[in-house]
């Protein structure tokens, strides 16, 4: 509905408490449906350094990385979420679009 009312809530709630992660998750979609993949890529970055066990959050940065061009770091994002879930179909097929090998 608005956007923007929305992405205040989130920005406002993350910097309430930094390592309360859904925020994260819903700002950095915000920002990706609004097609601002630098926003969106530096949220997903900051959610995965807050939750490095996350998979979504790993995931959520290579989907941004591959928008801004930057496939080494996509894919070095989609190999993390591979690496912490062990033949997860969404980080194999990301790294295959990619160019990459699974591990």
């Amino acid at each position: 509905g608005r956007p923007n009312d929305a992405r205040q809530m989130f920005e406002q709630a993350c910097a309430a408490d930094s390592t309360f992660t859904p925020p994260l998750r819903e700002l950095a979609e915000l920002y990706r449906r609004a097609k601002k993949p630098e926003n969106a890529a530096r949220t997903w970055l900051r959610y995965a350094q807050v939750a490095p066990r996350d998979i979504e959050a790993h995931l959520g940065l290579a989907t941004a990385m591959k928008e801004l061009g930057r496939h080494d770091e996509a894919a070095a994002a989609a190999a993390k979420a591979l690496e912490l879930k062990p033949g997860l179909p969404t980080a194999i097929e990301s790294l295959k679009k990619l160019g990459a090998a699974p591990q």
